[in-house]
């Protein structure tokens, strides 16, 4: 996931990380894979976190934390189905909760 907010890592892990890493110790969910900062010669612009799922459901508790975290709108979450080789992607602020 993209998240385009000006923090560092520390701040990453305290608003988003974290709280994930909480919800997958509680169920087993999944994993944090990767994670990192990105930015231009005028700073940083965003972070990304890469997740492993095991169910998609999960997803629902995990935009929850995105959103209490203060995670824009325009944030997107991208989803690859590696027996297909695709990607696709959703906003956070397009997101519809997964039955």
């Amino acid at each position: 996931m993209s998240i385009p907010l000006a923090i560092g890592p520390e701040e990453r892990g305290d608003r988003f990380e974290d709280a994930i890493c909480d919800l997958f110790d509680e169920d087993d969910g999944g994993d944090i894979v990767g994670g990192g900062t990105y930015g231009n010669e005028d700073g940083i612009t965003g972070v990304g976190i890469q997740l492993e799922v095991k169910e998609l459901v999960i997803m629902n508790s995990i935009i929850d934390i995105l959103r209490a975290g203060g995670a824009p709108p325009e944030s997107t979450i991208e989803f690859v189905d590696e027996s297909k080789d695709e990607v696709s992607s959703v906003r956070l602020g397009d997101w519809v909760d997964l039955a």
